[in-house]
């Protein structure tokens, strides 16, 4: 599928707009946006090279001014070496956007046939942000959005593919890329928990292959189930790609988009957060209440009851019904992410039988 450049600038210039009505209205005075992880998340395009994934979007910083909503973006994404495993290395080592820049400049130039001059790839990579990956994502300021995009799942792939792996390590290698996704996932919904952060993770899919169904068929199911483990994160599926590229040099294939794919791909995301933003925020909160409340009656004697419970359940309902209208959809929305987590983390606020089941009984 083919995608026109200037109608998907144009209706990432819609829906940038829209996303900053959102926020204003929400409130909130500030959004982070933090792009991790691999060749997507740096922009990388061999068919049309240009700038890492958030700077791709920068009128969204415009629009934002204009509404008085401050917008920062971070990166710490690379082009190679960017297996999920080597990403939670990345976090856990506090690691800068300028190491990031750093690491890039590097994959750039040694790259057999690099897709940037080396004047570009100095434009593009030179300096970046010193603030630690951990003091942006935890960040627990009430009055900023904090937004984590994450393009990982095919680097432990690549990697056997093109780093003379052995066959039998094919499969494998998608359940090793979902299983560090997974400790990145955990790791900041912890953080969440603990420091009273509320940053959100949205998810996206890995690119169709030559636009066949191999990514959905393979990785991308696994994360879609992953995704809904978590109170904080949503799942951007992956859309129809161009499986070849015309260039100056000819026909091309390409694993990432062209500049009109990354337009598209940017309105998705923010369409995505337009859209589950606010559920998700509430879950966040209520997850973090309720896990606190199961390890006080755990280990400190807590005495909370359901009714403390079913309380908390009811004002974040309610706290969604006064801007969309619809308590029980919240209802429904949280009860399969309860009913999931209740045996892990839930256990001790209410020992006599799953949260989820109480759920239903609390409908309007």
């Amino acid at each position: 599928m083919k995608y026109d450049k200037i109608k998907e600038k144009e209706n990432l210039d819609r829906v940038n707009e829209e996303l900053i009505r959102y926020y204003k209205d929400y409130p909130k005075r500030s959004i982070s946006l933090t792009a991790i992880g691999n060749s997507i998340s740096d922009g990388l395009s061999l068919s049309e090279p240009g700038l890492p994934l958030l700077k791709r979007n920068l009128g969204l910083i415009d629009i934002g001014r204009l509404y008085g909503i401050d917008i920062n973006i971070y990166q710490l994404s690379r082009r190679e070496s960017n297996n999920s495993f080597l990403v939670l290395d990345w976090i856990r080592k506090n690691h800068t956007e300028l190491d990031s820049n750093r690491w890039n400049m590097i994959d750039y130039v040694r790259n057999d046939i690099p897709a940037l001059r080396q004047d570009e790839i100095n434009s593009l990579f030179d300096g970046g942000s010193k603030k630690g990956i951990q003091d942006i994502i935890f960040d627990n300021h009430t009055g900023n959005a904090n937004i984590v995009i994450i393009n990982l799942g095919t680097g432990s792939f690549l990697d056997v593919i093109t780093r003379h792996g052995r066959i039998d390590q094919i499969f494998a290698s998608v359940d090793r890329d979902i299983a560090g996704i997974w400790s990145i996932l955990e790791l900041i919904q912890s953080n969440n928990r603990v420091s009273g952060s509320n940053t959100q993770v949205y998810l996206c899919g890995a690119p169709r292959i030559y636009n066949t169904i191999i990514s959905d068929i393979t990785i991308n199911p696994k994360m879609k189930r992953l995704a809904s483990n978590y109170a904080n994160v949503t799942y951007v599926p992956a859309f129809p790609k161009q499986p070849f590229y015309r260039t100056k040099a000819g026909i091309i294939t390409d694993l990432h988009y062209n500049e009109a794919e990354y337009y598209h791909l940017l309105s998705l995301i923010n369409q995505s957060i337009i859209d589950n933003y606010l559920k998700r925020d509430l879950l966040t909160i209520l997850d973090r209440k309720i896990y606190t409340i199961s390890q006080e009656n755990d280990l400190n004697n807590g005495h909370y009851s359901l009714f403390d419970i079913t309380d908390l359940v009811d004002a974040m309902a309610k706290e969604y019904e006064s801007k969309t209208g619809d308590y029980n959809f919240f209802i429904d929305f949280i009860k399969e992410y309860i009913a999931k987590r209740y045996p892990y983390d839930y256990y001790q606020s209410y020992p006599k039988e799953n949260l989820a089941r109480i759920l239903d009984r609390m409908k309007k």
